[in-house]
């Protein structure tokens, strides 16, 4: 994981998870678009359009218990997503580096993480994980 900053800070067209995903990842952010570009009803469908390329799928988890999400995320780098502290309100949201149950890089100038504990993760898989195996 190389630390990378965002470039835009605003909720409505936000890049914090490109930075977190160029972060995980380990590559320039000018190489991952913006997947908040057109606003957040688009996000979901970019972001998969460009793990696709990647050969990986997103997939988003959310969990009760944080000690089951830290137990189930052991040992990789995910995007965690809670609300921002610099928002009014509970659909203002923000993402982070995270592993092993602890924030490892905000991606925020200010590095203030989120507002309490993470409400979702996004995990990165390969489309064919046995290509893994067979490495």
């Amino acid at each position: 994981m190389i630390p990378i900053d965002q470039t835009i800070c605003n909720f409505k067209t936000g890049d914090c998870m490109r930075a977190c995903v160029a972060s995980v990842f380990e590559i320039p952010i000018e190489k991952v678009p913006n997947f908040m570009e057109d606003g957040f009803d688009n996000y979901n469908s970019k972001l998969q359009r460009w793990c696709d390329k990647m050969g990986m799928r997103s997939l988003d988890l959310a969990f009760e218990s944080q000690d089951i999400a830290k137990d189930c995320l052991e040992n990789m780098y995910v995007i965690a997503v809670g609300r921002s502290p610099r928002g009014t309100n509970d659909k203002e949201r923000h993402g982070v580096v995270w592993k092993d149950g602890k924030i490892v890089h905000d991606p925020h100038p200010d590095k203030n993480g989120l507002d309490g504990m993470p409400t979702a993760f996004t995990v990165f898989i390969p489309i064919n994980p046995a290509s893994i195996i067979s490495q």
